[in-house]
């Protein structure tokens, strides 16, 4: 995945996403590697011109755990980014392609409205395409919402692990080489989602698990969307860790684009946290103030926040313009960004 100049994933236009040939870049590790943090992933390239393409990751873990019922604040931001960000990007006139690796209910495809079939055992999914069982074309797994094409999330997602090594098992009987850890971007390339989108967002869960290293392969770069305090701070450090056990174990570079505050409220203790980010190296391009009432509402009606205010709300509030504004800026940022080759 190369030329890739956003967040999770983007890319601009004719000449559309790049990913290694099968032969150079799939070799067998097993190594597994630690525990990440709030993150989004995303592959991007060096500044392209506007005839280029994109491809972006995106993974997040909220720092709180609130209520079973109520979707937590800090969980309502960080989902909020990749759905947002890739509304951004379909308004920058770029062709976009979600895939949803988060197994929570209150997942992206929920927000997107595209859930339908997530409990559906006769299904297809991607997890089949993945372990090589599809039931179908990787096409008709794809759903549309605002313009944006999703492949959605299915329960079977929470035993990936399980048919993954259980593939890899099968592949090693006949002295196959097969790396689990790379299914996603096999299944992309073959797809030629490389030709079709010019931004890819891969949404994986809040664990160091296959799903994750499988969406870091895809695209190589992260976006880490964060609550600036102590938790947050050692979060981040924590995905640091990750990163650099991938990038040592299984002989890869991952890029990190932006860590991104949400629920931000000018507090000094978050300052003083930010500044230590700034220090330690992290580039904070955007700081995103709290707006539960319109996190909230996207979710009430299952749509983007720039749905929701054109549609939804009755009259303009400028703080929440602030907000839809932000969402593109930071877009925009990460479209600039330099790339690492996938």
């Amino acid at each position: 995945m190369s030329n890739l100049p956003c967040f999770w994933s983007t890319a601009l236009n004719t000449s559309k996403l790049r990913w290694p040939e099968l032969d150079s870049d799939f070799k067998q590790n097993e190594m597994e590697i630690g525990t990440p943090s709030n993150v989004f992933s995303a592959s991007s390239n060096a500044e392209l011109p506007r005839s280029q393409t994109a491809s972006v990751t995106l993974s997040h873990k909220p720092l709180k755990i609130g209520s079973k019922h109520l979707l937590p604040g800090s969980m309502l931001q960080t989902k909020h980014c990749p759905a947002n960000l890739a509304k951004a990007e379909v308004r920058a006139d770029r062709d976009v392609l979600v895939v949803d690796l988060d197994t929570q209910e209150a997942s992206l495809s929920h927000l997107l409205d595209v859930s339908e079939d997530r409990n559906n055992d006769q299904a297809d999914s991607l997890l089949r395409h993945m372990i090589d069982r599809p039931r179908g074309d990787f096409r008709d797994l794809i759903k549309t919402s605002e313009g944006i094409d999703i492949v959605p999330a299915h329960n079977i997602l929470e035993y990936a692990s399980k048919h993954l090594r259980r593939r890899e098992e099968e592949a090693a009987d006949f002295g196959e080489s097969w790396n689990p850890n790379k299914q996603l971007l096999r299944v992309l390339r073959e797809a030629g989602v490389h030709n079709d989108y010019d931004t890819l967002i891969v949404d994986p869960p809040a664990s160091a698990d296959i799903k994750l290293h499988n969406a870091i392969h895809a695209t190589r770069h992260l976006v880490i969307p964060f609550e600036p305090s102590g938790k947050g701070y050692e979060s981040v450090q924590g995905l640091d860790q990750l990163v650099g056990g991938l990038e040592e174990q299984l002989g890869i570079e991952v890029g990190v684009l932006a860590v991104v505050p949400n629920r931000y409220k000018g507090m000094n203790d978050q300052d003083r946290f930010l500044d230590k980010l700034e220090r330690d190296g992290w580039e904070i391009p955007i700081k995103f103030r709290e707006r539960s009432s319109l996190l909230e509402g996207c979710w009430a009606e299952q749509c983007t926040a720039f749905t929701y205010v054109e549609e939804h709300r009755d009259r303009e509030r400028e703080h929440e313009l602030d907000t839809l504004a932000k969402f593109d800026d930071l877009a925009t940022h990460i479209r600039k960004a330099k790339a690492v080759e996938a």
